[in-house]
Order: C-alpha cells, then sequence, then structure tokens
C-alpha cells in the first residue's frame, strides 16, 4: 500500500517497466494524481498470485498493468479521469469511479465483469473501451456501466469492425447483430458480442439508449 498527500508518480519512464511489483496494490494520492498522461504509474498486481488493484486520487488516475490481466477492485478519481491499460491481458472489472471526467480502458484481450458490483462496474461521465483481441463483457456478465453520472456523456466501445452510431428518432433500445444493450432505471448494461465498433449516446433525461448500423 501507499499513500502519498499530493501524487503517486512513475520515476522511470521506460515502458513495460514495473515501478510496483506485487500480488495485490493499493494506492491513495490525497490532493494529486496517480501516474500521468504522458507517463502512467507501471504495475505487475499479480507477481506471484493473482491480486487486486485499488486506487484512489484527487486528479487523474493513470495505471499500466506491464505484466498479465488487470485484475479491478475498486479505483476512483474523485476530480479526474482514470486510464487503464492491459496490453498483455485482461481487464477484470470491479469497480471504476469517474463521476467528473471521463474512464478508458484498454485490454489486449477483454474487458469483463468479475465480481458484479452492486455499485456497478464504471460509473463516469464518458466511457471508453478497447478489447483489441476478445469481448466486452459476455452474455451471462455483462458490463453494467452509468455513463452519464453526474452530467450527459457518451459510451464508446471498440472491438474491430462494424460500427453503431446514434440513431435519429424517439429514445428506445435497438438491437443490432453485434451488441446487446440493456437498460436499468439510470443504468445500462451493455454487452458486445462480436467484433464491432460503435458508439451510443445514451439520454439524459430518459436514462435510454438508441442504436443503429452505420
Amino acid at each position: 500500500s501507499l499513500t502519498a498527500q499530493g501524487s503517486i508518480l512513475d520515476g522511470d519512464a521506460a515502458a513495460g517497466t514495473s515501478e510496483i511489483n506485487a500480488n495485490s496494490i493499493n494506492l491513495t494520492a490525497t490532493t494529486g494524481t496517480i501516474g500521468t498522461d504522458a507517463n502512467p504509474l507501471q504495475i505487475n498486481s499479480s507477481f506471484s498470485a493473482p491480486g487486486l488493484v485499488n486506487g484512489l486520487a484527487e486528479g487523474d488516475v493513470n495505471l499500466n498493468e506491464v505484466a498479465g490481466s488487470f485484475n479491478v477492485g475498486t479505483i476512483t478519481s474523485n476530480a479526474g479521469n482514470v486510464n487503464l491499460t492491459a496490453p498483455d491481458g485482461d481487464v477484470n472489472l470491479g469497480t471504476v469511479n469517474s463521476t467528473a471526467g471521463t474512464t478508458n480502458i484498454t485490454a489486449l484481450n477483454s474487458i469483463l465483469n468479475a465480481t458484479n458490483p452492486a455499485a456497478g462496474n464504471i460509473n463516469a461521465v464518458n466511457i471508453n473501451l478497447t478489447a483489441q483481441n476478445g469481448s466486452i463483457g459476455t452474455t451471462g456478465d455483462m458490463l453494467t456501466i452509468n455513463s452519464s453520472d453526474a452530467s450527459p456523456g457518451v459510451v464508446n466501445a471498440d472491438r474491430d469492425g462494424g460500427k453503431l452510431r446514434p440513431a435519429v428518432g424517439p429514445a428506445r433500445g435497438e438491437h443490432g447483430p453485434m451488441v446487446d444493450a440493456h437498460e436499468l432505471p439510470g443504468v445500462l448494461q451493455l454487452h458486445a458480442r462480436c467484433q464491432a465498433l460503435f458508439s451510443l449516446v445514451r439520454r439524459w433525461t430518459s436514462y435510454s439508449c438508441t442504436m443503429a448500423l452505420a
């Protein structure tokens, strides 16, 4: 566990070199950031056994899991963005909060709902998800996201292939051949089950999502 009154930063700019090697990692930057956009904090959070990453910062959280999958417990930015990358595996989500900004998650393989948290997997204004060689959620365990918390926002999910865009018309949920999107009051559950690049905009006033094939 590391706690700083200011920021927790990567002192070594070499790509792929982990600054923290542990089986679980807990980080708190009380008034600053964890990593930076230009130089995210490099971690190996399952060094000798599977572990979780928990993080809390006033500003941005920028973390790169250098080895294997990125197992997220709870990661929160109070006033900034959360940027998580797993260039060598999956991102297994607990809960990510960036209710004043954007959550960006990129995985070599899949982005998955690992724990079905009551708080949802992602709570943010805008959400950008990239699963380069896998899926975003699964049929049995969709990601649960709140993409307009606490102001209207946009979701982009990239899985190489077709494209979905916002459709014109009354608020409704439409299911294309590549995407399952199911709505709950205030929460959108999202699952991309085939190769798909899509964008969807949820109407803030009606908590609904309207989509069509581009």
